[in-house]
């Protein structure tokens, strides 16, 4: 999983529970420490709703991180990642599945079992284009 993040992606998971991973491709100004309430609820009850456990609980933690602070050591079990700096970690609790919320992120559900590299570069490169545009007409 590791290799297909971008590094102002935003990995979500329900903390200390077995769950699915959501992943928040950041664009345009959104970062870690700037992305709006409703996404982060939007991607905090899609990743509740798809964990086995904390579906059936409330007040469940979830933790977010920004994508470049995911580790993999040596001897972790598969999908087990930890973290570089737990300064850049948050936390938000969830007091309970929302099914209005997770119904419609539902009917627009895409999933990947990994992202082409073809697919990360044309995304790197079109970034590029659009910072060095922004760049080019913020200076004239």
């Amino acid at each position: 999983m590791l290799k297909y993040g971008y590094e102002n992606d935003i990995w979500f998971h329900v903390d200390g529970l077995s769950s699915a991973t959501s992943i928040y491709a950041c664009k345009g100004s959104w970062t870690f420490d700037n992305i709006p309430q409703a996404v982060l609820t939007d991607c905090c009850q899609i990743v509740k709703a798809n964990s086995i456990e904390g579906n059936k609980k409330n007040n469940v933690k979830i933790v977010y991180t920004p994508f470049n602070n995911l580790k993999k050591e040596q001897g972790h079990d598969v999908g087990q990642v930890t973290f570089h700096s737990t300064k850049m970690i948050k936390f938000i609790t969830v007091d309970r599945r929302n099914n209005e919320i997770v119904n419609r992120l539902n009917k627009t559900k895409e999933e990947k079992q990994g992202i082409d590299f073809e697919d990360k570069n044309s995304r790197i490169q079109a970034e590029k284009k659009q910072r060095k545009e922004f760049f080019e007409k913020t200076v004239k």
